[in-house]
């Protein structure tokens, strides 16, 4: 058995898991790694578990001290003002692609430069240029726009930082009919993330709601109740009850098992 801590790398926001050895962690304490990419900065997400030795992680180089974080916050400046001077090179070359990010590894050898684009984009005569101008390794990294969403981070409409930043760890496939399912709003408007895609929300009680409505009424529906015929006219899933309209006029709620089609 081996301890390993879950780290979020500031980079990318991503969810990994690293080799603690005998160091214990506590939740946001900052920290630095071994990436494939040199040594990068991240934040711990809980403390630190036994796990069976599975593979090979990659490890937990050293709590981050006052003079790491120093060096971070001075990157960070650095790296948002090189920002506007890469954005400045993409805009005279006329590329069809959006910024998104820049980002140095912590020993500063590295750039990455996160961007989205709707297709293939030459990069041959930009790489030149950015290489010349900052010394330093490129890599181009193209994203979609949920990523984008994971890497910025906001605040979703329940007033909350968006899922992606938060916890998520992949992106699952949401449709309309998740929504239709859940009795939720037709507005798209209401339905979509900060990426403009369908709020990866609607995964998490689809479920619950697909069960409940294999055995529920629908809107519209003619059904016989203990007192007679009626047409349903509302639909409380998690009550799992039906509200239904008589002839005369007369609406009364019924639970799901009480209604026969």
């Amino acid at each position: 058995m081996i301890k390993i801590v879950p780290v979020r790398l500031d980079r990318d926001n991503q969810l990994m898991e690293y080799f603690a050895g005998n160091t214990a962690f506590h939740k946001c304490e900052r920290v630095i790694v071994e990436t494939e990419h040199g040594e990068e900065m991240g934040r711990v997400v809980s403390k630190e578990k036994e796990t069976e030795v599975k593979k090979r992680y990659p490890r937990v180089v050293k709590k981050a001290d006052a003079e790491d974080l120093k060096s971070f916050n001075a990157q960070q400046e650095e790296e948002l003002k090189d920002y506007s001077r890469v954005q400045k090179m993409v805009h005279e070359k006329e590329l069809d692609m959006k910024l998104v990010k820049v980002y140095y590894t912590f020993d500063r050898k590295k750039m990455f430069i996160y961007y989205t684009a709707e297709g293939r984009i030459d990069f041959r005569e930009l790489i030149k240029e950015l290489a010349a101008e900052f010394k330093k390794r490129i890599q181009m990294v193209q994203i979609g726009v949920r990523d984008e969403a994971n890497i910025l981070g906001g605040i979703g409409h329940c007033g909350k930082e968006v899922c992606c930043r938060r916890f998520l760890k992949d992106f699952q496939s949401v449709s309309i009919e998740m929504a239709k399912t859940q009795q939720l709003s037709s507005q798209l408007q209401k339905l979509t993330g900060l990426c403009g895609r369908l709020l990866c929300c609607l995964n998490y009680e689809y479920e619950f709601y697909r069960r409940i409505m294999e055995h529920a009424p629908r809107v519209g529906d003619i059904v016989t109740t203990p007192e007679g015929n009626a047409k349903v006219i509302e639909i409380q899933p998690i009550l799992e009850e039906a509200k239904v309209e008589f002839e005369e006029g007369k609406i009364k709620t019924f639970k799901f098992p009480d209604l026969n089609k």
